[in-house]
């Protein structure tokens, strides 16, 4: 019994809920891995913080852990300060590495992340 993760699968936006209770709480994720990465990164229970403590928790978490379009900092990369909001190296530059695309003519959708042995596939999707 304790802290579970329910996940929306056509919208990938998952939330957390009590199996002691059946009752879900707290802030609505981008997706199941920032959910999960927020159970790592703040250890303690969940269900014991005030909606306050909790959604101050969730501010911080997602400007320090969570990019924009989904993608989430690796919980082992070695970070000497969260400031300011985090970017994934995809959306930290103006043009895509694989194909050479401008990030301004295209779309960004956390769809077309997909985890590969060492990153993340090709995160354009371009004519939208």
């Amino acid at each position: 019994m304790g802290v579970h993760i329910l996940e929306d699968r056509e919208s990938n936006e998952a939330a957390f809920y009590c199996s002691t209770s059946g009752w879900a709480f707290g802030p609505v994720f981008p997706n199941r891995e920032a959910a999960e990465l927020f159970l790592q990164v703040y250890s303690d229970d969940p269900r014991r913080l005030t909606d306050a403590e909790l959604s101050a928790r969730y501010s911080e978490f997602i400007n320090g852990w969570v990019c924009e379009c989904g993608s989430v900092r690796d919980l082992d990369e070695e970070i000497p300060e969260l400031t300011g909001r985090f970017e994934c190296a995809y959306c930290s530059t103006k043009t895509c590495a694989t194909c050479g695309a401008s990030r301004d003519a295209t779309v960004h959708k956390v769809e077309t992340y997909r985890r590969v042995p060492g990153g993340y596939g090709h995160p354009f999707v371009k004519g939208q």
